[in-house]
């Protein structure tokens, strides 16, 4: 399997593309030679649904890495136990607790709601509703971390934003407008070029709000809160391999999150194995099925980025 040269963006027009691994899958990192920024819009399938304001820093093109994992999970990456898994650092607490069951079924109900009424993404109740049940799955992933030795405290944060950043702060008990310590943020943004081949491709922008600031995770392990976290992966993948691109390599990266898939947590964790970066995946629950778009179906959580918007810190706001 390999991944098609990025026409368009090629040497001759001021483009650097080197090769990298991920899951022993080749993805292709494309930057500008002169260190500017890359307009990406003129290479995006549909620009109109591409939500980000201005240049990127780094393209990532997965190509077909991640398409695989759609579909339900068959066990293809290792068998899905959670009981068995906490012993490799991968913790599903709706399988440890009634309450935290109970909480991801209300979670699921509501997001429900909003995959079949989208105009829900724009009633601040039901937002703000998603956005407590999200601080309430926090608080309850904080109560019960200390019995599977985790911990969210000592390390540095990457958030990607948007919804990494409300997650961030809710992992750390913060408010909204709270400076989280030691934080990453980048901005990560899935999307399909003109040129990728098959729907189901994927190609990540990463954007740096300050490129020094990655600097604060190499050789340490690095906290890493999103909604879900991950499904597929990709974002998390990219913003990692864009990072040792410039020299950063984090330790070991503990992902944190309401919901997961396990093709996603299963193929992340041997990926990042392959990279010499260890992992733990700690989650208020899981999902075994993916669709097409890589969204969580038969346990949805819907869009967490446009459900949490309103919660994103100002300082993070396009």
């Amino acid at each position: 399997m390999s991944v098609a040269r990025t026409e368009g963006m090629s040497h001759s027009e001021g483009y650097s593309t080197n090769m990298m691994l991920f899951g022993r899958r080749p993805a292709e990192i494309v930057s500008r030679i002169d260190g500017e920024k890359i307009d990406i819009l003129p290479y995006i399938r549909e620009p109109e649904h591409f939500h980000q304001k201005g240049p990127v820093d780094r393209v990532v093109r997965f190509g077909q890495t991640f398409a695989p994992l759609i579909g339900e999970y068959k066990g293809q990456f290792g068998e899905w136990n959670p009981d068995k898994l906490i012993k490799e650092g991968v913790v599903i607490l709706e399988y440890q607790s009634h309450s935290a069951k109970q909480l991801v079924g209300r979670i699921n109900r509501l997001a429900k709601k909003f995959i079949e009424d989208p105009k829900l993404y724009d009633d601040k109740s039901a937002c703000t509703e998603y956005y407590q049940m999200a601080a309430e799955g926090y608080h309850m992933l904080n109560q019960y971390q200390f019995e599977f030795g985790l911990s969210n405290k000592l390390n540095p944060h990457i958030s990607l934003l948007r919804a990494g950043a409300v997650s961030t702060r809710l992992a750390l008990g913060l408010q909204v407008e709270d400076v989280a310590p030691e934080e990453i943020p980048i901005t990560t943004k899935r999307t399909l070029l003109t040129i990728d081949p098959y729907d189901t491709d994927l190609t990540v922008t990463v954007t740096w709000n300050n490129k020094e600031d990655l600097w604060l995770m190499h050789g340490k392990a690095v906290n890493l809160a999103d909604f879900v976290n991950p499904a597929s992966g990709a974002s998390t993948a990219a913003a990692l391999l864009a990072a040792m691109k410039e020299g950063v390599k984090p330790t070991r990266v503990d992902h944190r999150s309401i919901s997961l898939t396990a093709q996603g947590a299963m193929f992340t964790k041997i990926a990042l194995e392959h990279l010499g970066i260890e992992s733990t995946f700690y989650s208020l629950g899981d999902c075994i099925e993916m669709n097409e778009q890589y969204y969580l179906s038969g346990k949805p959580v819907g869009d967490a980025g446009h459900a949490l918007r309103r919660f994103v810190p100002k300082v993070y706001q396009q």
